[in-house]
């Protein structure tokens, strides 16, 4: 089953670009994502995201910028960030911020949340 929702996972990934994972408990067990980011902004809000325990249901963050819950038996599938507008880029220096990326690495976390 596990080799099923990763497939289905990745393939939603694919088909819209948006990051997707699951989770089983409190730990990753599947990451996919067609942009390189070098940390993952779900980090931020991890914990509100991960008590969230609706069978279908949604995050949204201060920003606007939306997650996408499915809770399907013992695991959790979390797809985003998406949001209707782009982030502006003072959003995005904000959600860099919170996610603690260094200066190094903000073009590259700067590109992947743009794409």
């Amino acid at each position: 089953m596990t080799k099923d929702f990763n497939y289905i996972c990745e393939t939603m990934g694919n088909l819209s670009g948006i990051p997707v994972r699951i989770y089983e408990g409190n730990e990753e067990v599947f990451f996919y994502s067609m942009v390189k980011l070098p940390k993952d902004p779900m980090r931020i809000y991890k914990n509100e995201i991960l008590a969230i325990e609706d069978p279908i249901s949604y995050f949204a963050t201060k920003n606007l910028n939306y997650y996408g819950i499915f809770n399907i038996e013992n695991k959790k599938i979390i797809i985003g960030p998406t949001r209707f507008v782009p982030n502006s880029q003072q959003e995005l220096y904000d959600i860099a911020f919170l996610a603690d990326i260094t200066p190094e690495d903000m073009p590259a976390f700067l590109a992947g949340m743009k794409a």
